[in-house]
């Protein structure tokens, strides 16, 4: 076109402009400070975005897809579309702020005030069309004509200095001839302002990505070429199975929508601008991206990016009211009606995306922590709608609501297969969750089931041993803390809640066996026997488990208390065990309180019987402890019967952090409390504690001229340790110190050796000075078991002593 063609009267523009600001300074200062406010607020990093949206808006009203190039060149910025060419309403537009040609309601920004944007790199912005011509803004231009104007007008020119001479660049129009591109309509040249400027630009071009694709419907194809680095970029979109496909230099992705509209209600559009109000649309768009790795903003695009965050893991479109920065929404009912739509349409989109990909779903569940005002609005809705939606995948491979579903936590696949199978105990299963999910589908109405509560609801189960078998395979490595009550089939054809106690019979003998049905002991069906009730607390049923196990310690417990031919029954089968297992005397400390058979026909605790003809029972006071059954000893042998309790020997109290208290002490020995009165009475007024005791048991009922040989039959060890070795003990203050052991001190104190204490004798050998004093010991002891029960041996050990 030629330099005097003026196609959109421009020089009109210019003069109604420079007029209202001759007539009012204040109107020139709106303006100015309006244009400013859009450069560094809302529109400062928004130049790529408004002139693609501007581009999308162009192409919309030409009936086709947007394309677009966008070329950086040494010194200038080219944006081309192939879109509907500039008008004399969008020259309007763009220079008349706050001020859109758009009122159709269907574009989204075309030639309206997001082109200030534009400034944040030039200061001499120009738009033109193949078909139509062009016009160009200069800041240096429109500072003169202000200053030319401000000639007739002092207010105008004072207002203009005050500014420093900074004056709008977007008010002003003069016509231009603009190049477009080969292959576009429209192009918008921007000489770059200076070095900051190209940066800026360049930094927005390398940012541009999947997103604006998405954000922008109407954009099919856009080219970004930088002619001083030699590169290409490619970004395209195209319609895809429920949603999008983008591809950014070369990179592709796919992307699930969803998509709601409808229309203003009446009574929100009263809090709208007179100019929004003709759009009575509402839309919402979420995007999901489900192949490839796109970057989101997470920030609500309205459709242009705000400011709100958004925590979800979704791209969020949507017409929110915003605030005239056009960064953050403007509170209200509308926003809260949007937020809503916005809610159920994410709802909308969880049901879609299990559809596509089973389970999915789950990890897309809003979780309770908001990243802003609206993200807070928009998961509250959709935490309400998702206890209807459709969306939790079952092991049966149906989706279902959250409140139908059963969620068991803390078990795999093969364990929720079988609960969840067509003849398993429990309904509508619910597939593997990822972690962390469990709770919000419980928030969600889903019934929650932890493995311990599985185990519950089990209970009273009928199923074959084979069944109960494959449940507890599937089971194998959930911490066993959470199966305690997990129900086992016995071979007896009973149920019992939980495995500890319950016993895996293992190569049993005939007589074990039967002694198992005796003790009513709970032996797990063989079909359902699995290492993990073994896990679980239940015992391999050798021998020597079964001694230790809880059946025969409640057994023998309750011997005495039974009618004489059932005691002698348990009696039989729990001595069978023994025989089997041959566990050393002493080793199973419960089966001395097992009722056997005295010699006078009577039942006496194990560890209260001696063998006949033993060394104990020759010792003993006459009728001190009954003699066990000689038709039992003919039976099972003395072996048998020692290893079950019963004394060849004298017996040996074992006890741990024993409270040396007088009047607590219960070690069911002679005389314990006058001992540990001596042992307490050295250390102070709080009883000290012995963390290990061995006593021997039975010292009193030594006869008083058998003590040549009870000394004799303790010098033997194991007995030999309770006697020499002395008891340790902490006191209240911490400190360790040693003691005479119960045993040395009850010999010390009561033991007569031809009818004197022990005390009253000196070794062979002993000090001279003793010799006269005390008289030698008359039988055979070492020295150390005749120092530790008080046999003296020099003056020095004497004189340590107490009262020496």
């Amino acid at each position: 076109m030629a330099p005097t063609d003026d196609p959109f009267g421009t020089a009109g523009i210019r003069e109604r402009v420079l007029d209202a600001w001759a007539a009012s300074a204040a109107r020139f200062r709106e303006d100015a400070n309006a244009e400013e406010d859009l450069v560094r607020g809302g529109y400062r990093d928004r130049l790529v975005v408004e002139l693609a949206q501007n581009a999308v808006d162009s192409a919309a009203r030409a009936g086709q897809p947007a394309r677009m190039l966008l070329r950086l060149e040494p010194g200038r910025l080219v944006a081309a579309d192939n879109g509907a060419p500039l008008d004399l309403a969008g020259v309007e537009a763009l220079s008349t702020l706050r001020a859109s040609a758009k009122r159709d309601g269907g574009s989204v920004g075309r030639f309206g005030v997001g082109f200030a944007a534009v400034l944040a790199v030039t200061d001499e912005p120009a738009i033109g069309s193949r078909a139509t011509g062009g016009v160009r803004w200069s800041r240096a231009d429109a500072y003169e004509l202000v200053r030319e104007r401000a000639a007739g007008a002092p207010a105008l020119g004072e207002e203009l200095e005050r500014r420093g001479g900074d004056v709008p660049v977007l008010r002003l129009p003069r016509p231009a001839a603009v190049e477009v591109p080969d292959g576009y309509a429209t192009a918008v040249h921007l000489p770059l302002r200076d070095g900051d400027a190209e940066l800026l630009a360049r930094r927005l071009l390398a940012e541009v990505g999947h997103e604006l694709l998405v954000a922008l419907p109407g954009l099919a194809q856009l080219r970004i070429e930088d002619a001083s680095a030699g590169t290409v970029r490619e970004l395209t979109v195209e319609p895809a199975a429920d949603g999008l496909a983008t591809t950014v230099d070369g990179e592709p992705a796919r992307w699930l929508l969803v998509r709601r509209t409808g229309r203003v209600a009446a009574e929100l559009q009263a809090e709208r601008a007179v100019e929004e109000r003709a759009a009575d649309q509402w839309s919402v768009m979420w995007a999901l991206p489900v192949e490839g790795a796109p970057a989101l903003s997470g920030v609500l695009l309205a459709p242009t990016p705000t400011d709100e965050p958004i925590g979800l893991p979704a791209l969020l479109v949507a017409t929110f009211p915003l605030e005239p920065s056009r960064r953050r929404t403007l509170p209200g009912p509308l926003r809260a009606a949007v937020a809503a739509q916005a809610g159920r349409a994410y709802a909308e989109l969880l049901a879609h995306a299990a559809a596509a990909r089973p389970g999915s779903a789950l990890a897309l569940v809003p979780g309770p922590a908001a990243a802003g005002e609206v993200d807070a609005l928009v998961r509250a809705a959709a935490l309400e709608a998702l206890p209807e939606t459709a969306f939790v995948p079952t092991v049966a491979g149906a989706l279902a609501r959250p409140r139908d579903v059963t969620v068991v936590e803390g078990v795999g696949q093969r364990a929720l297969d079988v609960l969840g199978a067509d003849d398993g105990p429990l309904a509508d299963v619910a597939a593997p969750a990822p972690t962390g999910s469990a709770g919000l589908l419980e928030r969600l109405g889903a019934r929650r089931l932890r493995v311990a509560d599985v185990a519950d609801a089990l209970t009273g189960l009928r199923r074959p041993a084979t069944w109960w078998h494959e449940l507890y395979a599937a089971l194998d490595g959930v911490p066993p803390d959470e199966l305690g009550a997990l129900p086992v089939p016995l071979a007896d054809g009973r149920l019992v809640r939980g495995a500890r106690g319950a016993l895996l019979a293992e190569d049993a003998t005939p007589e074990v066996l039967h002694a198992l049905e005796v003790l009513g002991a709970r032996a797990v069906d063989p079909a359902a026997a699995h290492p993990l009730l073994e896990r679980l607390g239940a015992a391999r049923a050798t021998p020597a488990a079964l001694l230790a196990g809880p059946a025969v310690r409640e057994a023998v417990e309750r011997t005495l208390d039974l009618p004489d031919d059932a005691a002698r029954e348990v009696a039989d089968a729990v001595l069978a065990l023994v025989a089997a297992a041959r566990p050393a005397p002493g080793e199973v400390p419960a089966l001395a309180g097992l009722a056997l058979p005295d010699d006078e026909g009577g039942l006496t605790p194990a560890g209260q019987l001696v063998l006949p003809g033993s060394e104990l029972a020759t010792l003993l006071e006459p009728d001190a402890l009954a003699a066990v059954d000689g038709g039992l000893v003919d039976r099972w042998g003395a072996d048998v019967l020692e290893a079950a309790g019963v004394l060849r020997g004298f017996a040996v109290e074992r006890r741990e952090d024993v409270p040396l208290d007088p009047d607590e002490i219960d070690l069911d020995v002679d005389d314990e409390d006058a001992w540990a009165e001596a042992v307490a009475g050295a250390v102070g007024p709080l009883p000290p504690v012995a963390p290990a005791l061995v006593a021997v048991r039975d010292l009193d009922l030594v006869r008083e001229d058998a003590w040549g040989e009870a000394l004799a039959l303790l010098a033997r060890p194991p007995l030999r340790d309770a006697v020499v070795e002395p008891v340790r003990f902490v006191g209240a203050d911490g400190r360790t110190r040693d003691g005479a052991s119960y045993t040395a001190w009850w010999l010390r104190t009561h033991a007569r050796v031809d009818g004197r204490p022990l005390t009253d004798y000196a070794l062979p050998g002993a000090d001279p000075v003793l010799a006269g004093v005390y008289a030698p010991l008359p039988i055979p002891l070492d020295p150390e078991l005749a120092r530790a029960v008080g046999v003296r041996s020099t003056l020095d050990a004497l004189l340590a002593e107490p009262r020496g």
